[in-house]
């Protein structure tokens, strides 16, 4: 994932007022794959967690 998210970042695939929603099993460090990415807002559903992210 961190290929895509980066390639979404670099390439300016998507606007600046985007919302990107990425849903994944919460024990995942995922800091890596979104780093270029501004977190909006966290949930937490069961074994998963959701993250709202903007470029």
């Amino acid at each position: 994932m961190k290929k895509i998210f980066n390639t979404i970042v670099e390439r300016e695939i998507v606007k600046k007022d985007s919302l990107i929603i990425y849903e994944y099993f919460f024990k995942r460090d995922i800091t890596e794959e979104i780093n270029k990415l501004k977190v909006i807002k966290k949930s937490h559903f069961g074994d998963k967690d959701v993250i709202y992210l903007s470029p």
